[in-house]
């Protein structure tokens, strides 16, 4: 497993956070309380360190009391959770006057009274939704060329953002904010290509069961043109505090970048996709196979892509959007 300090999601969330830190500042005086639900992945470890710093900065001019509410779905191991909560070196537990709440609950749903959180943050989470059906030809849909299949994922992306939005609007203070983060685009000679060129092998060579044909990673790569207008679907909610665009590597390329060394670029391009291919493979096949059988294939899957990764040098990196916006009034 990759070191979430070193992990590509946790750079998405960092790249945001001098917008949250000031946010923070222009939200404090609105409640006595400042309230921040944190809806995150992989047991918040990827939003803990940024978090951690924005509430660092907060502390270094303020003492207003500070609540936060990390929620996961009901099913997880929270033991999980407060491991890392417990272990990060910078974590915002050791902090004095912040209080920390474990919240079971779908980001997709209400889980807070109306009107009593001060900030939402939501890092990456939006970034993937349930893919309807396979793209024959690309194991993320979003990224197929049948333009019936993108345009679906499209208006899937849309409605998906602005509920999100509109649930979440709900549960803010009046002048209360939310922070969330998208994957956008990507460049040339990207990993996810390669991915797909790894699957689609495994497929056409009968390395894997028939099921592993149906896998469909959600992972949607937003323009700015989409998130503009998901924005726009609730401007009679919400007024756009910031937006920025940025280009975010995974840490092993910067590495890379540094010290052209590409096969321990491959071995962490290896342990990124590890956790994702465990995940939809016991999905799709867990059922039906021995776990021996679906691990020897995910085995196969990872030197594959490790020998891609070695030949081809791809891009591990996206450009991301990350939007702050300020309740303006009741739906």
């Amino acid at each position: 497993m990759i070191p979430h300090r070193s992990h590509w999601l946790t750079k998405f969330a960092l790249s945001g956070t001098e917008e949250v830190c000031e946010t923070l500042r222009e939200i404090e005086l609105l409640n006595p309380i400042l309230k921040i639900a944190d809806y995150h992945l992989e047991a918040g470890r990827f939003s803990l360190l940024p978090l951690s710093r924005i509430i660092k900065d907060f502390r270094n001019y303020s003492n207003t009391p500070v609540e936060i509410f990390r929620a996961d779905i009901p099913s997880y191991n929270y033991s999980e959770m407060i491991k890392y909560h417990e272990s990060e070196p910078e974590s915002f537990a050791k902090l004095s006057n912040v209080f920390t709440y474990f919240s079971p609950g779908n980001h997709m749903k209400q889980i807070y009274p109306n009107n009593s959180i001060s900030l939402q943050y939501i890092s990456h989470l939006l970034s993937a939704f349930p893919s309807k059906q396979p793209a024959p030809d690309h194991i993320f849909p979003s990224l197929s060329s049948d333009e019936t299949i993108k345009e679906q994922r499209i208006q899937g992306a849309l409605k998906e953002l602005q509920n999100c939005l509109t649930i979440k609007h709900a549960e803010l203070i009046p002048g209360g904010r939310i922070y969330f983060d998208v994957m956008g685009t990507l460049p040339q000679n990207n990993i996810f290509d390669i991915i797909n060129k790894v699957a689609k092998n495994v497929i056409s060579n009968n390395i894997a069961p028939p099921e592993f044909a149906n896998i469909s990673i959600g992972t949607h790569f937003r323009t700015r043109a989409e998130v503009e207008n998901a924005i726009n679907g609730v401007q009679h909610l919400y007024r756009q505090v910031s937006y920025k665009e940025v280009f975010v590597k995974m840490p092993h390329l910067e590495d890379f970048e540094n010290d052209g060394d590409i096969d321990k670029y491959a071995e962490g391009v290896v342990l990124f996709w590890k956790k994702i291919f465990e995940i939809y493979c016991g999905m799709h096949l867990g059922a039906k196979y021995p776990k021996e059988e679906i691990q020897n294939l995910i085995n196969q899957i990872l030197s594959m892509i490790r020998a891609e990764v070695v030949e081809n040098k791809p891009i591990a990196a996206s450009y991301s959007h990350h939007i702050i916006l300020e309740k303006i009034r009741e739906a």
